[in-house]
């Protein structure tokens, strides 16, 4: 559940920057949920070609100030504790939360999809609309879908992105 991220290593990783990339080959990124955010941190200058994101987290401050307040944790709290179980299954840390401030995701330059669930209870329409306006992204907005599409239709919906999505890259 901790999302998905498609992490480019060893040989894949020198056709970014390589000239088999001026051969027609094309690397992308996939990132779903606190994947997608993984990705922004990690690729701010790749030349990528595309990145699709699903259900994601662009905001990590955000999502981790809206646990606290699920938990009922004040940063006061948190910062003298350290760290925090909550009943939802996550641990606050103080050390994750300064982390989170001090490598946000600032820029992104690779052109991207993004496909977000209305009903998604993690990340608000306001901060991924906000997101995709800021860095040029292609927002779809399914008002059936959640954080989490798992559904059989919201599966179909998914493919159908990915497919249109990936077409547009060839």
């Amino acid at each position: 559940q901790g999302g998905d991220v498609v992490i480019l290593a060893g040989r894949e990783a020198r056709l970014v920057g390589g000239s088999e990339r001026d051969n027609g080959t094309w690397v992308g990124l996939f990132g779903s949920s606190l994947g997608a955010w993984f990705g922004l941190l990690a690729y701010p200058d790749a030349p990528l070609a595309g990145a699709l994101f699903l259900s994601p987290v662009v905001d990590m401050e955000a999502l981790i100030r809206k646990m606290m307040g699920w938990a009922g944790v004040s940063e006061e709290r948190l910062a003298q504790e350290g760290r925090i179980p909550t009943t939802f299954g996550q641990t606050l840390s103080w050390e994750y939360l300064r982390y989170v401030r001090t490598h946000p995701a600032r820029r992104w330059r690779t052109p991207t999809a993004i496909l977000y669930g209305a009903r998604d209870h993690l990340t608000d329409r306001e901060t991924v609309e906000a997101f995709a306006a800021r860095n040029g992204c292609r927002l779809t907005v399914e008002e059936a879908g959640e954080h989490w599409f798992h559904t059989p239709e919201q599966l179909a919906v998914v493919d159908r992105w990915q497919r249109a999505c990936l077409a547009d890259l060839e």
